[in-house]
């Protein structure tokens, strides 16, 4: 069974990121 990796999902554009940042990389929001 593959491990599963967590990806954090903005709330406002719908860009994913492998690890939170703080804020969105793809839209810069926080």
């Amino acid at each position: 069974m593959a491990k599963e990796k967590t990806h954090y999902v903005c709330t406002d554009c719908g860009g994913s990121s492998p690890k939170w940042q703080g804020k969105c990389p793809s839209c810069n929001a926080w």
